[in-house]
C-alpha cells in the first residue's frame, strides 16, 4: 500500500486526496530558505532537538522555520552527509512551542506498517503509508553520499520529503526521511538518528573520530587528494596519489564505507591500512585521532574535506 486511506491513531491525520487533516502536527515542522517563501525539507521535533536532511539543506547556514503561523530563524549547528542528518537550532535560543514527537519503544522490523509525515508549504501535511521492506539498505542521496543502514518502506517518496517523519500508527518516531531521489522512501533508523543529533549537540561533529585525509572514490578506488598536516594519516606515512584498499582487512569499496570503518574504531584506537603506491602494496598502522569540540555558536560539517 502506498496511500493511507485510515487515520493514524493518535494524530487523526489522512492522505491529503482523501480527507482533511490538521493543519499542524506536533513536533513537524517546515524549513524554508532564508526567504521564508522557498520550502526546503521538513524537520522532526524529538528529545529536544530539531533533526532535518542534510541533503536537502545542503550548504546553508541559516534557514527559517515555520509550524502553525509563526516562523523562526534556525542555524545549522551541524550536518553529516553519511547519515543524511542536519541539526537546527533556534537563533534566538528559544524554539518555537511546536510541541515534540516520542520515539518508538522498539526498532521496526520488516513487514510493520510506517506512515510518512512531511510538509511542503501546502495547508494539510502529506501522509503516506507503506510497509517495511529492508533494514540496513542502501540508498544514495541527492547530495551524492550513499547511505549504508537505511530502512527501506513501499511507502512512496514524495517532493520535499527530505526529513519528513516516519512514524508507527501512535504517532511514534521509528525514523526519518532520507533526501534521495528513489520513488520509494527510505529512512534514517532511530538508533543512528539519536546517536548522531546527539552528537553533533554536543560536539559539532557527527563522530569525533578523525584522520585528515582527503580523498576521491572514481572507478572503484579511493584515492588520496591530501592528508592534513600532522593529522594521524601523515604520521601513518600516507600521502597524496595512494591508493586506499583496505581497512582492518575489509576493503574499501567507497567514501561512505570508509567514514563508518574510521568511526567504528573510535578515536585513540589503532587500525590496519592496506595501501597501493605506485603499484606497490604495503600495509600501515594508523592510530584515529579526536576532533575538538566545536563552540555552539560554529557552523560545522563533516565531509570527506575535514578528513573523515
Amino acid at each position: 500500500t502506498t496511500s493511507t486511506t485510515s487515520a493514524i491513531a493518535e494524530w487523526g491525520l489522512a492522505d491529503r486526496d482523501q480527507a482533511e487533516g490538521p493543519a499542524s502536527v506536533p513536533g513537524v515542522v517546515i524549513v524554508y530558505q532564508l526567504d521564508g517563501q522557498t520550502p526546503v525539507a521538513t524537520a522532526l521535533h524529538v528529545d529536544g532537538r530539531l533533526v532535518t536532511s542534510a541533503s536537502a539543506v545542503g550548504e546553508a547556514e541559516r534557514l527559517v522555520v515555520h509550524h502553525d503561523g509563526a516562523s523562526q530563524e534556525g542555524l545549522v549547528r551541524g550536518r553529516d552527509p553519511y547519515s543524511d542528518i542536519a541539526l537546527l537550532v533556534p537563533a534566538d535560543g528559544e524554539l518555537l512551542p511546536i510541541g515534540s514527537i516520542e520515539w518508538a519503544p522498539a526498532a521496526v522490523e520488516p513487514g510493520d506498517t510506517v506512515h510518512l509525515v512531511a510538509l511542503d508549504g501546502q495547508p494539510q501535511p502529506i501522509v503516506l503509508s507503506g510497509q517495511v521492506l529492508a533494514l540496513n539498505a542502501h540508498t544514495i542521496t541527492r547530495g551524492g553520499n550513499t547511505i549504508v543502514d537505511a530502512v527501506a518502506t513501499s511507502a512512496r517518496l514524495p517532493e520535499l520529503a527530505g526529513g519528513a517523519a516516519r512514524v508507527d500508527d501512535h504517532g511514534r518516531a521509528v525514523g526519518r526521511v532520507i533526501d534521495c531521489a528513489d520513488y520509494l522512501a527510505s529512512a534514517v533508523p532511530v538508533a543512528t538518528l539519536r546517536t548522531v543529533s546527539a552528537s553533533i549537540a554536543e560536539t559539532g561533529w557527527a563522530n569525533p573520530a578523525w584522520v585528515g585525509i582527503v580523498a576521491n572514490f572514481e572507478d572503484d578506488t579511493m584515492t588520496i587528494t591530501e592528508t592534513v598536516e600532522d593529522s594521524p594519516s601523515a604520521a601513518a606515512g600516507l600521502a597524496p596519489g595512494d591508493r586506499l584498499l583496505a581497512i582492518d582487512g575489509e576493503p574499501v569499496t567507497g567514501l561512505t564505507p570508509f567514514v563508518m570503518a574510521i568511526r567504528r574504531a573510535g578515536p585513540n584506537t589503532s587500525v590496519t591500512v592496506d595501501v597501493e603506491t605506485n603499484g606497490q602494496e604495503w600495509t600501515t598502522t594508523m592510530v584515529v585521532g579526536e576532533r575538538a569540540p566545536v563552540p555552539p555558536v560554529d557552523i560545522v560539517s563533516d565531509d570527506a574535506a575535514q578528513g573523515d
